[in-house]
């Protein structure tokens, strides 16, 4: 709409400003939860989240990409960081009483965001008075729109920058209600959302009479019990049918939607996966005028993989992707085949998941589609989307099907038979049935529980997560397809579902001991439902990509932690991985393993058989676990607080029954000290995590010195920074970068200026981009405010202050040197003189230059001289037992307004070069 620009003298440059307006969605609008721009959020700025922070109540942070304003004031810590209900909420900007609300963006300008009411009118920039192009523009009413007012373009840069607004609104409509009808963690009901498209004037615009609200509201609340799977951030930016857009939903909730002929309504119901119907039609042989016919697909169109595509909200709602895999599919067909699923909605990493799993278990197994003739006495109460359960003779005279089947489609002639289209439904198991008596339907009341399982926490390599567990798992049964994953901190906790997992591995013992070079493993096979996994032969092709997996795991045969895997004197979990190649029975159930060892970034050890567990498991089906509190249960077990030991469910499933939450035994798990993946810190000072100065004569030195580790051996990268609580950029006091390494150490010292609170973050990075942070917070008191000195270094090695002995001196360094000062802000000041001295043997002469004026190094930086040129040369060079010494001094203060100028640096340099003129 309007553009200008402003630069500043010399050879300019220029950032161009313009204003302009874009429609953003049909309102009104709930709540604005961040604007980003040009890939980056640019609002709301919060604070980066980090133990030991002073939070105060209101106040933004940022965690895991997520804005959250803080409940209470507090001192951030594990106990208490983002998600703890108690401590934060999501950050949002609700819709108040004005049709619109000004946004002031730090860096950019002014946003005016109109929430899409009624009562708005056009905006000021969007009249022909006020605009360059004289365009009237309308009000807008119930459209959501944004005026980017004299807002920055960028430098030399024309065109407005790429702007993403993120909204959250409930679903506009008034067929349900309850908290189906609102909004849970941000997402909506998508029986709610139905009921929108189906009434909304901006889509179908039916007359909510035309509903029926009951089945939509039984609809909704059977999907607020499962909103971690089938609930939605419905978002339609382009043109499609209406049954597009239904098929789009009911790919995700697995309901279906009918015009009930009966009462003239539209209505919905709920397909519940694995639960026997609670309403249905039997179907026997006297109810068909024709032989049923049946298409089945087989295995040569089942799918062993889903790829979930989904807009993950940590990375700024981008598209990307995750993956679900079915064991036994895979166990079938011997290799993998991958379905492709495209879930706009889902913006949660562990819904996709979650949703890849459900996905496999209903449409990645062979479907069994067929088409039933039924008398019409008997089909005309039978409506499409009901339940039928089959009872009929696969043989004349011999067994019989018990299957239940939904019904896609019906076909009601003007007289006559009735003909139903029916699909198979995976999640409830067909029954083979022989006896002539009726059949009764059978249900899986006494689900076994899993006796055997081990778990581990996984490196970067293996799960792609940092701090994730992996769950090694010994299937109980053959009825038994999955198992449900909980987790708490208390046995008598209410246990949080942290996922499905439909794989399990299998299980061994060391036959013998073996070293860290054995290549052939020889292990002994207990009796167990999947013994015949020991046949498989990978080869050295798959082997070298770690197809299938052997953990060789160290567990405690005594003492405190029996039973908990083992740590090395560093803290490390003493587990390996070896990759399989090949599996040979030697006799009975002696099997040996032909393997590559050290795989997945573990290192090759000794292992006793007497202590020491095998499972072998495919990576693909792998599944990390992951939760907040596992980092809080670590730091516990370094802090020497509870709780330090988390406890696992496992609720295994068949098709038709899970075994109650109640009835699983709670395993604990002793998180290792150190991370498998992460960089780890052994901090030897400060000694705590909260250091107090009480007077001290400024500016005040403390001590860091420590080291990290990373038991991958790629430590790539650590940083000191120190940050005053009034400051919002920390300043940089030491960083190393290097080459990939086993770790670092470190030996330096923070500077306080005056009083205040401080954090000091240590910082360190790995090769696959993890970060681990610590901050100790400094606490300083009394009178007094000096600037640090500064400091001089060379080629990135600090340089010792001047003695004033001349046997004392720098190193021979020519070139550039660098001239930093701790405290932000502070203007540093340098100046030089040289010398060319005479040294004899009975003492020294020394004649110096003047010094030099003091230079702002800003200005220009302190460069050490390469060549002194003279006129007259200042000594007798000629003289008896006379040798000339060429020296250099520096020296360099610091200021800030303020603050008492800091103590002078002095360095010397001895053996410049120096030419006489002729």
């Amino acid at each position: 709409m309007s553009m200008g620009k402003s630069g500043g003298g010399g050879q300019k440059t220029y950032d161009y400003f313009g204003t302009i307006a874009g429609a953003i969605c049909t309102g009104p609008v709930d709540a604005l939860i961040a604007i980003i721009i040009d890939g980056q959020e640019v609002w709301p700025l919060g604070k980066i989240w980090a133990v030991g922070s002073s939070v105060v109540a209101g106040e933004l942070w940022m965690f895991n990409s997520i804005t959250y304003v803080a409940q209470v004031t507090h001192v951030a810590s594990f106990a208490n960081q983002p998600e703890n209900p108690t401590y934060w909420a999501e950050y949002s900007f609700p819709r108040g009483g004005s049709p619109f609300d000004d946004i002031s963006i730090h860096n950019w300008g002014l946003a005016r965001f109109y929430w899409g009411t009624q009562a708005q009118t056009v905006d000021h920039n969007l009249q022909a008075a006020y605009n360059n192009y004289g365009e009237q523009h309308p009000d807008y009413k119930g459209i959501a729109y944004i005026v980017l007012i004299d807002f920055l373009f960028g430098r030399e840069k024309q065109s407005a920058p790429n702007v993403e607004v993120v909204v959250r609104r409930s679903p506009n409509q008034t067929i349900v209600s309850g908290a189906g009808a609102a909004l849970t963690d941000g997402q909506a009901d998508l029986a709610a959302v139905q009921c929108e498209a189906l009434t909304d004037l901006n889509m179908i615009g039916l007359d909510a009479g035309a509903i029926d609200a009951t089945s939509f509201q039984t609809a909704t609340d059977a999907l607020q019990a499962k909103t971690n799977l089938c609930s939605g951030s419905v978002l339609v930016d382009t043109q499609e049918t209406i049954r597009s857009f239904f098929d789009r939903i009911m790919g995700m909730t697995d309901n279906f939607l009918r015009l009930n002929s009966t009462t003239g309504l539209i209505e919905t119901g709920i397909y519940n996966h694995g639960t026997t119907p609670g309403s249905y039609t039997t179907l026997t042989v006297d109810d068909f005028t024709e032989r049923p016919k049946f298409k089945g697909t087989g295995w040569d169109s089942v799918k062993t993989r889903a790829v979930v595509r989904f807009n993950d909200r940590g990375y700024g709602y981008q598209t990307v992707s995750e993956r679900a895999d079915d064991p036994r599919a895979f166990r079938v067909l011997g290799d993998v085949r991958s379905m492709d699923i495209d879930r706009p909605w889902i913006t949660r990493r562990a819904q996709a998941i979650a949703h890849g799993q459900e996905s496999l278990r209903v449409i990645g197994r062979p479907q069994l589609t067929g088409d039933i003739v039924v008398r019409r006495e008997k089909g005309r109460a039978i409506k499409a989307g009901d339940y039928v359960l089959l009872d009929i003779d696969l043989e004349p005279g011999g067994a019989s099907l018990y299957q239940f089947f939904r019904v896609t489609q019906k076909t009601t002639p003007k007289s006559g038979p009735i003909k139903f289209s029916i699909l198979a439904d995976n999640t409830l198991t067909p029954i083979p049935w022989t006896n002539p008596t009726a059949p009764v339907v059978l249900t899986q009341d006494d689900v076994p529980a899993i006796a055997h399982l081990r778990i581990v926490e996984g490196n970067f390599s293996l799960t792609g997560e940092d701090g994730a567990v992996v769950v090694l798992a010994e299937r109980p049964t053959n009825l038994i397809t999955g198992f449900n994953l909980y987790f708490d901190t208390d046995t008598a906790g209410t246990f949080n579902n942290l996922g499905t997992m439909s794989n399990f591995a299998v299980r061994a013992t060391l036959h013998a001991d073996i070293t860290s070079t054995t290549a052939t493993i020889g292990i002994d096979v207990p009796a167990q439902v999947d013994s015949e996994r020991f046949a498989d032969q990978p080869g050295d092709i798959p082997a070298s990509d770690d197809t299938l997996l052997c953990f060789l795991i160290k567990y405690e045969t005594g003492g405190g932690f029996a039973g908990q895997v083992s740590e090395d004197g560093s803290g490390y979990a003493v587990v390996e991985i070896a990759s399989i190649s090949a599996q040979t029975l030697v006799s009975g159930s002696n099997y040996n393993l032909t393997a590559l060892r050290g795989r997945k970034n573990t290192t090759a050890k000794a292992f006793a058989a007497a202590s020491t567990e095998v499972w072998i498991i495919a990576r693909a089906v792998a599944a990390p676990f992951i939760h907040a509190k596992f980092a809080d249960i670590r730091a516990n077990r370094i802090a020497g607080t509870t709780p330090d030991f988390g406890y696992f469910r496992l609720a295994p499933f068949t098709y038709l029954g899970t075994r109650l939450l109640s009835d699983c035994t709670s395993n604990a798990f002793h998180f290792p000290l150190k991370k498998a993946s992460a960089p780890n810190l052994t901090l030897t000072a400060p000694a705590t995590d909260a250091v107090t100065l009480t007077s001290p004569t400024y500016p005040a030195s403390v001590a860091v010195t420590g080291s990290w580790a990373d038991a991958d051996s790629d430590l790539i990268d650590f940083q000191i920074l120190l940050r005053k609580s009034t400051q919002t950029t920390a300043r940089l006091i030491t960083e190393s970068v290097f080459t990939s390494a086993p770790g670092a150490a470190f030996d330096t010292h923070v500077f306080i200026e005056t009083a205040g609170t401080y954090f000091l973050t240590l910082r360190a990075f790995d090769a696959t981009g993890l970060k681990t942070e610590h901050v100790v917070t400094i606490t300083a008191t009394g009178a007094g405010a000096k600037v640090m000195t500064p400091v001089f270094s060379f080629n990135g090695q600090d340089m010792v202050a001047w003695d004033g002995d001349f046997t004392h001196f720098s190193s021979q360094a020519l070139g550039l040197l660098k001239l930093t000062c701790q405290t932000p802000g502070a203007a540093i000041n340098w100046s030089s003189r040289y010398s060319l001295s005479i040294n004899t043997f009975d003492g020294s002469v020394h004649t110096w230059s003047d010094w030099s004026t003091y230079t702002d190094v800003n200005t220009a930086p302190a460069i050490h001289a390469l060549m002194c040129v003279y006129d007259v040369s200042p000594v007798d060079l000629s003289a008896t037992n006379v040798e000339p010494v060429k020296f250099q001094e520096f020296r360099a203060y610091a200021a800030l307004g303020g603050m008492t100028t800091s103590d002078v640096m002095n360095i010397l340099f001895q053996d410049f070069a120096f030419v006489e003129r002729p």
